[in-house]
């Protein structure tokens, strides 16, 4: 066994969540133990589980509400020496535990981060729908830097020690956004040493109908959630860069001003210059990744290697 625990938070998942935990338990290095946390879902989600998968899964009520809430819920009854967070409607290629474990055995101040495609997949088509990000690693080894700048991966496709977690202290459950962002905050300010990359295996982060129309109708809240989130780093007045910080000002701009369109209420006031700034370095780097994202998001669209990554997911 691998001593990693796996755990998912699921909110009326049950169409897909079947796919997400097969995936886990067709690792290569089996996990130690697979707990999805309900966020009481209506759909049946909890007796279709106990029905498919009986004793292979310890399936629980959530003790709050939200992502972070379920999050923190798990990790009080995990038994794992390693954390593996993950969401119920993605996947991962087979060799993922294997490949991570390995870099991160017998090390508890850091983690180890690999790739994720943006992509559809069964029951609807395999597609590569945006790219793969992280392919490379982020520049350098100041993570904190790249938080600051915009950097925010998904958790599904880390793998932390649970020491390590331990000192990042519970996921912030009074937001249901924005909350990873504020959750890899803390994780930089953590870290003893520099985080560890691979792109031998990788996590499918799944697109599809639902998640999208979800993404629409909380544009707003998402949007509120990062001020709050992006505002608090900025408070903390961290020793970092003048760009860095500089950058981040220019983000929280941009989002207000996208409030501001939003709702037609002005609700903020904006800075010209912050607004100048944070579109013209967008434009730069898109410009020198030819795709929508930043360089520090390690991105390849190379089609081929997404194919090679699904031969290895297991559903």
């Amino acid at each position: 066994m691998s001593q990693i625990s796996v755990i998912i938070p699921s909110y009326n998942r049950r169409h897909l969540l079947g796919y997400t935990i097969n995936s886990i338990l067709n690792q290569t290095l089996p996990p130690y133990e697979v707990i999805v946390v309900d966020d009481n879902s209506t759909d049946g989600t909890i007796g279709w589980l106990e029905e498919q998968y009986k004793s292979k899964l310890k399936i629980i009520k959530n003790v709050g509400k939200g992502p972070g809430a379920a999050r923190n819920t798990g990790l009080n009854i995990a038994k794992g020496k390693y954390i593996q967070f993950f969401d119920s409607d993605d996947l991962l290629s087979n060799n993922k535990f294997e490949v991570q474990l390995q870099l991160l055995q017998n090390k508890t101040d850091t983690f180890v981060y690999g790739p994720y495609a943006i992509a559809t997949a069964p029951p609807d088509d395999w597609n590569l729908t945006d790219a793969i990000l992280q392919y490379y690693p982020f520049p350098g080894d100041n993570l904190l830097k790249w938080i600051y700048r915009g950097w925010c991966s998904i958790t599904q496709a880390c793998l932390f020690p649970r020491e390590l977690i331990e000192k990042v202290g519970p996921w912030r459950e009074d937001i249901h956004t924005h909350e990873d962002r504020e959750y890899w905050y803390r994780v930089a300010k953590t870290v003893s040493s520099a985080p560890l990359h691979e792109n031998k295996s990788c996590t499918v982060y799944r697109q599809h109908e639902n998640q999208l129309t979800l993404k629409t109708e909380r544009q707003l809240q998402r949007s509120l959630d990062a001020i709050i989130v992006d505002q608090g780093i900025l408070n903390n007045n961290d020793i970092i860069d003048f760009v860095s910080k500089l950058l981040l000002k220019a983000r929280i701009n941009a989002t207000k001003d996208f409030i501001n369109n939003l709702t037609s209420e002005n609700k903020y006031k904006t800075s010209v210059i912050y607004k100048a700034t944070h579109r013209i370095n967008s434009k730069i780097n898109r410009l020198r990744t030819s795709s929508n994202w930043e360089k520090m998001h390690g991105t390849t669209t190379d089609y081929r290697i997404f194919m090679d990554y699904i031969k290895n997911v297991q559903m």
